[in-house]
């Protein structure tokens, strides 16, 4: 394998795998950083067969390096000789308690990055992010410019973001060409059964009750092909909105539903139900130390109405996203959900 020019972090994750496959498609030789190899070979080996992709394919052009984004010696290491790195590592967590972890993650660990790309001459830089970084007080439909306006609620998991945004923002004043891209809620097959993949299992196996909130989603796929096109095009110094269709949480449920052939007679849960379960859950938290997923961030994510504008991204590129049923189909087919 020559050398690689590429260096890829979270390469296991649902974003990471699937732009290390589109690279892979293009014959391209990345330096993949991992927390242990044993496993994200298994854990990539999967994701691969779904695309029709063979092990020895990834051994063509992958390279793995085990550590941690911390680790800035490593990192430095790692870097030399380097054109491109795509920062897609990053700890999601919606409990606040998280937070000094996700901080040290996500925006030291970004740091590091953005850092040593700059004292190893990287030519590229690409950061993933999140829409829950972005400004909410507005009510109507959120775009790239309303990033720099005070939120009026930001989840501790945001505040790393944003603090890991400001990190590369603060590489690119100093002259390192970068560019940030928010995906809203990526939809996709992963073997890890967390996030939206949670939610298609628990819809499977009989889920009741939804919530009124709305967001943004995308199909994983574009999530990759966007950044690697960004990168194509050597576009720096902007942020991009990624995200394909602006849904309500229960419409989102009923198409999966619909598609694993299960129940879609979803009841509404009331507000001040659920206001209660997070006030039980987080006394439980506090006495026994055993955190619950609905918690005060949770219900505020859950009952938020956002609607997000994908318009940059699709004038800068003339991009067509993957529609929503066909995610949720790619998702469902690869998982074999409907056997």
């Amino acid at each position: 394998m020559e050398k690689p020019k590429i260096f890829l972090t979270g390469a296991t994750g649902l974003l990471g795998s699937h732009l290390l496959i589109e690279l892979i498609n293009d014959k391209k030789a990345v330096l993949a950083l991992v927390r242990n190899i044993e496993k994200a070979s298994e854990v990539l080996q999967t994701t691969l067969s779904w695309y029709g992709l063979k092990a020895n394919e990834m051994n063509d052009y992958v390279r793995f390096v085990e550590g941690e984004i911390s680790d800035v010696d490593l990192i430095s290491e790692c870097l030399e000789g380097i054109e491109i790195v795509y920062h897609c590592a990053g700890l999601i967590s919606l409990f606040n308690e998280d937070k000094w972890e996700m901080l040290k993650v996500n925006a030291e660990g970004t740091a590091n990055i953005v850092n040593c790309c700059m004292t190893q001459s990287v030519k590229q830089l690409l950061y993933v992010s999140s829409v829950s970084t972005m400004n909410k007080g507005t009510g109507g439909e959120i775009s790239e410019d309303l990033f720099t306006k005070e939120d009026t609620y930001l989840s501790a998991y945001a505040i790393s973001k944003r603090a890991g945004e400001n990190e590369v923002w603060r590489g690119i004043e100093e002259g390192l060409n970068a560019v940030i891209v928010n995906p809203s809620v990526i939809i996709g097959p992963s073997e890890k059964e967390t996030g939206t993949i949670a939610l298609f299992y628990r819809i499977k196996n009989g889920m009741k009750y939804i919530t009124t909130g709305v967001t943004g989603y995308v199909d994983v796929r574009d999530v990759a092909s966007i950044c690697k096109q960004l990168i194509s095009k050597k576009i720096y110094g902007q942020r991009f909105i990624v995200s394909s269709e602006n849904l309500s949480i229960q419409y989102f449920a009923i198409k999966i539903a619909k598609k694993l052939n299960v129940n879609s007679e979803f009841k509404m849960a009331p507000f001040w139900l659920l206001s209660l379960i997070t006030i039980g859950n987080g006394l439980r938290n506090f006495l026994t130390g055993k955190k619950h997923l609905l918690n005060s961030t949770a219900l505020k994510l859950i009952e938020n109405k956002s609607y997000y504008s994908n318009d940059k991204i699709v004038k800068v590129l003339n991009f067509k996203f993957y529609s929503i049923d066909e995610a949720i189909e790619n998702t469902i087919t690869k998982l074999k959900l409907n056997s």
